[in-house]
């Protein structure tokens, strides 16, 4: 029995070596390019390419000052991301817990008229807002405490989804130029989303201007994204779930 026990273990660690060893390369492969002086000469380049754009030179330099050096939490979180590597049922119990189902009531309960309005409109479920926000940021409670624009520069460096994250830093980098929120107040995610919805800057800026009730365009909407779920937040998470296709149907909220 112990015999078998041992040769099932083994061949399941000689299934995981290869998985585990090409974790290893990636990540030596990152630390030896960022060991190699260009992330001064990439941050260099993503100013000269953001002045060209027409971003303020003050707005960028604050910005970008945050991100000296390639951001190692950043790439570790990048690596290791739970929904890689736990099974749907090990994801679903964790992420899904009696607190946040608890929490959860207790936070529609607080707006369910604001919900049922936005639900109208939208034809969307009320649940699915809800659940959106209770799974992206615990219902505000956890909007992340990265420095958004660090995160998106050091991904786009890394290389791994360089052309993704490189357009995202510079919508952060529009989205910083409204003025309307400090570089260092934009905390988010290691991945740069942001806010009750976490959303990424692409998304904000495509949402916001899709639905600007609550005033202030993409600049105004961008400080209510990081206070209390309002009309505003909710219109958007409405706004991109009918995008992708989400209809009204049977959410239920436990």
């Amino acid at each position: 029995m112990l015999k078998r026990r041992a040769l099932v273990c083994g061949a399941a660690a000689s299934l995981a070596v290869p998985t585990l060893a090409a974790r290893s390369a990636t990540v030596k492969h990152a630390k030896k390019k960022m060991a190699e002086g260009g992330y001064a000469a990439f941050l260099a380049g993503v100013r000269r390419e953001a002045l060209q754009k027409g971003l303020s030179a003050s707005i960028v330099d604050a910005a970008l000052a945050l991100s000296v050096q390639p951001n190692e939490k950043v790439l570790k979180a990048d690596r290791h991301q739970p929904e890689f590597t736990l099974t749907w049922a090990q994801y679903k119990d964790r992420v899904i817990t009696t607190k946040k189902i608890t929490d959860g009531q207790a936070a529609v309960a607080q707006r369910t008229n604001l919900l049922a309005q936005i639900s109208a409109q939208f034809g969307v479920d009320k649940g699915a807002i809800a659940g959106i926000w209770g799974l992206e940021s615990a219902y505000g409670t956890k909007m992340g405490t990265y420095h958004v624009v660090d995160s998106l520069a050091t991904l786009a460096y890394d290389g791994r989804r360089s052309a993704f994250f490189r357009a995202e830093l510079f919508k952060a980098l529009h989205i910083l130029n409204q003025g309307d929120i400090a570089p260092a107040a934009m905390l988010g995610s290691y991945a740069g989303a942001m806010g009750q919805p976490q959303f990424m800057p692409s998304a904000y800026e495509r949402y916001a201007t899709s639905f600007p009730e609550g005033g202030g365009g993409i600049s105004g909407q961008m400080r209510q994204m990081f206070l209390p779920l309002s009309r505003t937040i909710s219109l958007n998470v409405a706004g991109m779930l009918v995008s992708h296709g989400v209809s009204l149907c049977a959410c239920q909220i436990p």
